[in-house]
């Protein structure tokens, strides 16, 4: 988050704007369904997806410049509230100690 990785970006985005830009004016030039016509058709693929994945990378690099970096807020702990019979309602909950419930098993069995 530096002018520094602003400056990198832009650096991409002005080679991918000439790469596409040369392979515009270099696919003009040949031969109609020419091997070289599909090279330079895919240079400015390339050329277009350098220029897209720099000019997102400034975006989101100047946003955070601007607005600062994103941070989690903080979460309070909740304590158990739902309780049957010991257990939780909540499945995620379910978790008691293997004895505690075979000793719940053997008093209810007798």
């Amino acid at each position: 988050m530096s002018y520094k990785e602003l400056g990198q970006y832009l650096a991409g985005l002005f080679i991918g704007g000439l790469g596409l830009f040369n392979s515009w004016k270099l696919e003009a030039r040949q031969v109609i369904d020419s091997n070289n016509e599909l090279l330079w058709q895919n240079g400015m693929i390339i050329s277009g997806t350098l220029v897209l994945i720099s000019l997102s990378g400034f975006i989101g690099e100047w946003a955070n410049m601007w607005l600062g970096p994103y941070q989690l807020k903080k979460v309070k702990k909740h304590k158990e509230t739902f309780q049957h019979r010991g257990e939780s309602d909540m499945p995620s909950m379910l978790y008691i100690d293997q004895e505690k419930r075979l000793k719940k098993m053997k008093e209810e069995e007798e």
